[in-house]
């Protein structure tokens, strides 16, 4: 279980730096299908769908570890929608900060 969640905590901390570089560089992903390249990876649903299994102690088995590891569409369906819904949720509090200073000042 450890190298499960060791390689999982590998790729999660890879895929920040990949982000961090990106930001500090000033690159813009040119499409969606590119900026989920990097950012499918940050939001962690691997390594915390492996987590949860932890608390089930003997019911979860080696090989629900090993299921999840291998993220499965379930999994990285919920990273996509996880993504996506932290992006929007980002866009919007940008959207109503610049909102606000605008028309605040009338």
């Amino acid at each position: 279980m450890f190298t499960i969640s060791d390689s999982q905590t590998d790729d999660l901390v890879r895929s920040f730096n990949i982000e961090v570089k990106m930001l500090q560089e000033g690159y813009i992903p040119k499409s969606v299908e590119e900026h989920l390249k990097v950012s499918i990876r940050t939001v962690g649903s691997p390594i915390f769908s492996c987590a949860s299994f932890v608390g089930m102690h003997d019911i979860a088995t080696e090989d629900c570890f090993h299921w999840v590891s291998s993220e499965p569409k379930m999994v990285q369906a919920l990273s996509v929608i996880l993504r996506l819904v932290d992006d929007l949720q980002s866009y919007e509090v940008i959207f109503l900060i610049l909102y606000t200073l605008k028309y605040d000042n009338i």
